[in-house]
């Protein structure tokens, strides 16, 4: 059973309010996402564990993002991806980078095995 979540975390959830960071990094575009406010430690306290999931889209190195139909299904990859692990709290995603080929979601939890569990649906 997961524990409540920390009054910061929830707050952060019920807001789901995002940022937009880009750049170019010797030429090689890059976009984070991050959900704000932006929690440190003292917020995130019972969510220990970074869970990073990685869709490489592109070859590395190729500088490429996403095409219309690849960042479609990346948005209901998403969807579910966070239906399943931010319904009770048990993790929260903080922030997605896409650069260079691939998407990367990047969660707090406090298990990162409950989180397989989940995303293999034995939850």
């Amino acid at each position: 059973m997961t524990a409540p979540p920390k009054r910061s975390v929830a707050a952060a959830l019920a807001a789901d309010e995002w940022e937009i960071a880009k750049r170019r990094e010797e030429g090689v575009p890059l976009f984070l996402r991050y959900r704000t406010p932006i929690l440190g430690p003292d917020g995130v306290e019972g969510y220990g564990r970074l869970l990073r999931i990685l869709w490489p889209f592109e070859t590395e190195n190729s500088g490429a993002l996403p095409s219309t139909n690849q960042s479609s299904d990346m948005e209901l990859f998403e969807d579910r991806l966070c239906g399943v692990l931010e319904t009770d709290s048990h993790a929260f995603l903080a922030a997605v980078l896409t650069f260079d080929g691939a998407r990367q979601w990047v969660f707090h939890t406090s298990d990162v095995g409950e989180c397989q569990r989940r995303l293999e649906g034995k939850a």
